[in-house]
């Protein structure tokens, strides 16, 4: 058995397999009494069909399954032994082989590049100060206030800003016909939004009114406002709203004291304050550290030098491409071919860069993970699994299966290993925390600070006897 593989480009080879015709001879003999031990051939006993004719009704059968199983087994021995990693299926060429001769064949394969990350132990961190500020502190406690508030009926004075109004209202086209009408709705002065439709002049029509007083104001019904009804028939229709105010409810806020912060569980406003403050800063604190992480996958891969199997990616998006064009034909019959050329020309693009990008990454996650050591055990993708199937109502078992089945589990693999890559990176940083500006400096890899060095002192490394 001879098996080379050679270079063809980019992270492309081409595996070239001979197999003597002598050796094929023996592993079709070798399948040949295998198949006759259990072959059923109508008036003979299980295993005593003849040979002659066992070979007569299956040797072209018997040939194929050799010709598949020495094909791929020597692909796979190509790929072990070279210690390549195979991305896509291999391309397999016309394959030589009838009895008594050799067989031969070429294959082509796309395989992973090896990869070098950027150096990513002591990148230089500067991210913006979570602290919350005083003014951040007392907007959480106004917030906690107004949550607090207590509405009351009021008659002696005219609507103002964040009052309540119970109102009877309708709404009814320029035909005429009434698309909605109630004795008891409620609105907010200030709000501008209304059935999913933005009023802008709504907040100034309802200032400054009394109960029994009435407005009316016009708005175009939009596809996704609730009045568009079904099929969405009423979406672009102006309609006519009437407004007749029939109650005033003020909202009465507590003050800010002890007594507000007792109500909140604290013994005073100092401690509910400090305790506002610490809460603040852990949430701010978690928000910054997961940007961090991913601006920190973000800059080594932009300093990530690595060739890709472009042609195979090409393939890809190529293979999706066609898929949208039949879609988008079936889907929308009417569009233009210039139009419709354009729209899978673009998606095209978009999913080459998607998988380009995604490759990259997991490149690079991979190369960081195997040099560190860095692993996710069955255990821990049980556990996700168990938790998801709680949450969606399902056996673990089933949910397992369903995520195989869609090709999900290795993404589930990927993104628990990506995470405790970047919580490596960022527990590896050299992190300060100043200001609202985010900075990350790489180290620079060893020849760099060789050099550095030799031109501070002025010297040169050499070897000496």
């Amino acid at each position: 058995m001879a098996i080379q593989v050679e270079e063809a480009g980019p992270c492309k080879m081409v595996v070239k397999v001979e197999v003597s015709a002598e050796e094929m001879e023996k592993r079709l003999e070798e399948k040949l009494r295998e198949f006759q031990k259990t072959a059923h051939l109508k008036g003979f006993r299980p295993g005593h069909a003849p040979r002659h004719l066992i070979e007569r009704l299956y040797l072209k059968d018997i040939l194929e399954d050799l010709k598949s199983a020495v094909v791929e087994e020597t692909l796979t021995k190509a790929v072990e032994e070279n210690e390549l990693r195979l991305v896509g299926e291999p391309k397999l060429g016309d394959v030589e082989f009838e009895r008594g001769k050799s067989l031969q064949y070429q294959a082509e394969i796309f395989v992973l590049p090896k990869v070098t990350p950027p150096p990513y132990k002591g990148i230089k961190v500067k991210a913006p100060d979570p602290t919350p500020s005083k003014k951040e502190v007392d907007a959480e406690i106004e917030r906690l206030r107004k949550s607090r508030g207590q509405l009351s009926t009021v008659t002696d004075r005219e609507t103002r800003p964040d009052d309540r109004l119970v109102v009877s209202m309708s709404v009814t086209t320029e035909d005429g016909e009434q698309l909605f009408k109630t004795d008891h709705g409620y609105i907010a002065v200030g709000m501008k939004t209304l059935f999913g439709v933005d009023v802008e002049e709504l907040p100034k029509l309802l200032e400054g009114k009394k109960v029994g007083d009435e407005v009316e104001f016009e708005f175009v019904v939009t596809e996704d406002s609730s009045l568009a009804g079904e099929e969405k028939k009423h979406a672009g229709k102006k309609v006519r709203c009437s407004v007749k105010i029939k109650e005033i409810r003020a909202i009465a806020y507590p003050d800010v004291n002890d007594e507000l912060a007792k109500a909140f569980g604290f013994e005073t406003m100092e401690k509910m304050r400090k305790a506002i403050k610490e809460r603040l800063l852990v949430t701010r604190r978690i928000k910054v550290e997961e940007e961090m992480e991913e601006r920190l996958i973000a800059t080594l891969l932009e300093n990530l030098k690595v060739d890709l199997p472009q042609e195979l990616l090409k393939e890809k998006a190529e293979v999706f491409a066609e898929y949208l064009r039949v879609k988008l034909k079936a889907d929308k019959p009417d569009m233009s071919e210039d139009e419709l050329a354009a729209q899978v020309e673009k998606a095209k693009k978009e999913r080459h860069e998607e998988l380009e990008n995604r490759l990259r990454r997991q490149l690079l996650v991979d190369a960081i993970a195997k040099a560190e050591k860095i692993f996710v055990t069955e255990d821990e993708v049980n556990d996700v699994i168990r938790r998801l199937a709680v949450a969606n109502n399902i056996a673990a078992a089933d949910l397992r299966q369903q995520m195989i089945e869609a090709g999900q589990l290795s993404e589930l693999r990927f993104e628990l290993l990506e995470a405790k890559v970047k919580r490596f990176l960022r527990e590896k940083s050299q992190i300060t925390y100043e200001g609202d500006k985010w900075k990350i400096e790489l180290p620079k890899p060893k020849c760099e600070e060789a050099k550095d060095e030799e031109a501070d002192t002025g010297t040169t490394n050499t070897d000496s006897d």
